[in-house]
């Protein structure tokens, strides 16, 4: 099994089996009241542009650029305070 996830409960039953790729979540930036139209960049070890991280901002539609290392957004929505990005990984 190369993705996914197995649990058994305590007779040796499996309980769950999943074997596909499932989402982990690697980061949570609160950015407070980011400014409209400025980028900004947040280092994330081990992060590189090859398809498998995603980026989410809810409420704010963004341009994102994944570098070795670290991510920018630029957020070109209206801002809500408190604003906050998470990162995950397939």
């Amino acid at each position: 099994m190369s993705y996914g996830v197995r649990t058994w409960d305590h007779t040796g039953n499996i309980q769950l089996d999943i074997d596909r790729r499932i989402l982990q979540i690697v980061s949570v930036v609160n950015m407070g009241t980011p400014v409209r139209n400025q980028w900004y960049s947040f280092g994330v070890p081990g992060m590189t542009p090859n398809g498998q991280w995603f980026v989410l901002c809810p409420n704010n539609p963004f341009d994102l650029q994944i570098q070795n290392g670290q991510f920018s957004i630029l957020l070109r929505g209206t801002m809500f305070p408190e604003t906050t990005v998470y990162v995950f990984r397939f």
